[in-house]
């Protein structure tokens, strides 16, 4: 190949195999060379100057492996992927050590089952503490052994003992004193779940030292970091790439990613840090968070967590088990110090229910403080997978808005531009967590009316643009002179503008700020009016969801006016609010149900008596 970006070498005498492999390493520009064993491979790589080798692990001796390993060490680090099929991975299988990810296949555990020898998992941090492999082998009868360190780990195995049915450990005499266990929850001490910090290498190392020790040993490095950046790094750092077979169309771009360039830019997948020190609930949410395909760490330290967050962009999200009863704010004072390291982190909070007051008041503080979510314990393991979820959603709709808005050219909302030959844009006079506010000039009609220019992230999901337009179609229809309406909706150049009734005036946030509290008589009249249009709207089957006095306007001759009706919902779904002062705003006036995703008349009527209530104090 002419403009071939270098040379790979095929180890495999498998066609298929070489055809997905050289399809995968030309679509990035590489070119494939099969050579049928490892000992042309090590001559060919002297010889053709090669840029790196696949090695297909299907029908090759764990000697031949090694000894290609070692060449890759001798030449300086060259990337080496091995690939693998699934038997490989079989606790039957004759290797060293073997890489598995997280979630693991149920086929693997009942594999393991079958054997007698020793089997040890090297765990990460998060799997260790969330107990994967303890739940995992529960319902095949197993309880592995956990280990909190590899040290000694060779002497261990050395004396453990593999209990089965069968044999009775009690003796003859402890048979008439001591329950016999039961068929269904026997403990066979032949796996291991060992804490392991160390990279695939060092799992390697201290496998060889095993096997020694204990010839009929298989060893697990069991990790839940997501493959692609698992690889990115080891070819960062001049290690050997293990991938699954099923994988192998990944390695022309792992390849152009992280070997041409010298670096590696790769993203984890969406990532979480979980800061707890209640062990008793940590592995269960733990695992609940992995299951639905998070990156997890876990720690239970406030400093801790503080440098693992030292670096922006390390975490979407951080979920921070606090409890309202003790030192007053610590979760909240943790969150400001982990924002301070990474403005744009969402964090969710976990609160303990009891005393109820302390905890409700607990939920407000952090609400107002621009928490994303904040939890009463015990907390449902799908819930906070449902919380995370939104949070990450917000993270990304926040850059896709800063992306949108960096290649967005400055004039196109400039004064003077013209909407459907008749509405010509004035100025901009206001912002918030639906979309920018323009006053407008209406030709057609000599007025003045209000366009909304909605947010990006409803034209990206075409699902949540036709919701949106269905539901200011029909807020449309309703006929209230207390509730701003709605004139057209404007598609232009897939943008989304509405055209809204112009109202000149001042909000009601706006005036409480100057006079701090307002009497009983003059709430009594607000709020009658506010009355009357929230009871047309409902018997119209629409809700606002999003009153608060910032969406409560007094026009120049005094009328009230409510803006937004009915489009917080899926305005909101897709596009989080701007600010942190926009969303404490928002998330403070919303019903409990809110929170949860069900929205009712109450909701509004909730909303409304706390706008009352800061209003009266």
């Amino acid at each position: 190949m002419v403009d071939s970006k270098g040379l790979v070498l095929v180890v495999t005498s498998d066609r298929y195999f070489i055809q997905d492999v050289s399809r995968s390493l030309g679509q990035s520009g590489f070119e494939a060379l099969a050579v049928a064993t490892p000992i042309q491979a090590a001559h060919k790589f002297g010889t053709t100057k090669a840029l790196a080798m696949v090695v297909n692990l299907e029908t090759l001796p764990q000697t031949e492996i090694d000894a290609l390993v070692q060449v890759q060490k001798d030449e300086g680090g060259f990337p080496l992927f091995l690939v693998k099929p699934a038997a490989l991975n079989s606790p039957t299988a004759p290797h060293l050590v073997r890489m598995l990810q997280w979630p693991i296949p149920e086929q693997f555990l009942r594999a393991v089952c079958e054997v007698k020898t020793p089997i040890v998992f090297l765990v990460n941090h998060t799997l260790f503490m969330a107990h994967v492999l303890q739940m995992a082998f529960k319902d095949m009868g197993i309880q592995p052994i956990a280990l909190e360190s590899p040290v000694g780990l060779s002497e261990f195995l050395m004396g453990l003992s593999v209990f089965r049915p069968s044999a009775d450990p009690r003796g003859v005499l402890g048979k008439f004193f001591t329950r016999a266990p039961k068929d269904d929850a026997r403990i066979m001490g032949h796996v291991v779940s060992v804490l392991f910090q160390g990279t695939f290498q060092d799992a390697a190392i201290l496998a060889a030292s095993v096997r020694k020790a204990v010839p009929q040993a298989v060893t697990y490095y069991l990790s839940s970091d997501d493959p692609v950046h698992q690889a990115l790094e080891s070819l960062r750092k001049g290690g050997v790439v293990q991938l699954m077979r099923e994988q192998a169309d990944l390695i022309g771009g792992l390849l152009a990613a992280g070997t041409l360039s010298g670096r590696c830019d790769s993203q984890r997948r969406e990532s979480l840090l979980l800061v707890d020190n209640d062990r008793a609930v940590m592995p269960d949410l733990a695992r609940g968070l992995l299951n639905a395909g998070f990156a997890v760490d876990i720690t239970g330290d406030g400093k801790q967590a503080c440098e693992l967050v030292k670096t922006p962009g390390t975490y979407h999200a951080v979920i921070i088990g606090t409890n309202s009863t003790h030192a007053k704010d610590t979760g909240m004072e943790l969150g400001q110090r982990l924002r301070s390291n990474d403005p744009d982190l969402r964090f969710i909070f976990m609160m303990d229910r009891f005393p109820l007051e302390k905890a409700l008041q607990g939920v407000s503080r952090l609400l107002e403080w621009g928490a994303d979510e904040a939890l009463l314990k015990p907390v449902d393991p799908a819930a906070l997978v449902a919380a995370a979820q939104r949070a990450v959603k917000r993270r990304v709709s926040k850059k896709v808005r800063e992306q949108s808005a960096l290649s967005a050219s400055a004039p196109a909302d400039a004064p003077g531009r013209l909407l459907r030959d008749k509405y010509e844009l004035v100025a901009q006079i206001g912002e918030g967590g639906m979309g920018v506010v323009f006053k407008a000039y209406d030709r057609n009609l000599d007025r003045f009316v209000a366009v909304k220019k909605m947010r990006p992230e409803l034209r990206l999901d075409s699902h949540k643009r036709e919701q949106f337009i269905a539901e200011a179609r029909m807020i449309s229809k309703i006929s209230n002179p207390l509730i701003v309406g709605i004139h057209e909706i404007i598609e232009d150049n897939d943008e989304l503008f509405l055209v809204l009734d112009y109202v000149e005036g001042r909000t009601l946030s706006a005036i409480l700020k100057e006079r701090q509290r307002f009497t009983l008589k003059e709430c009594q009249e607000i709020f009658g009016h506010i009355c009357f249009a929230l009871s047309s709207a409902h018997q119209a089957k629409i809700l606002h969801r999003d009153l608060k006095p910032s969406n409560i306007m007094f026009d120049t001759r005094g009328y009230i006016k409510i803006l937004d009706f009915g489009l917080a919902r899926v305005a909101q779904d897709t596009s989080p609010q701007l600010t942190v002062g926009e969303t404490s705003g928002t998330l403070a006036y919303m019903a409990p149900e809110q929170h949860l995703g069900h929205t009712r008349r109450a909701s509004d009527i909730y909303a409304l008596g706390v706008c009352l209530y800061e209003l009266l104090t």
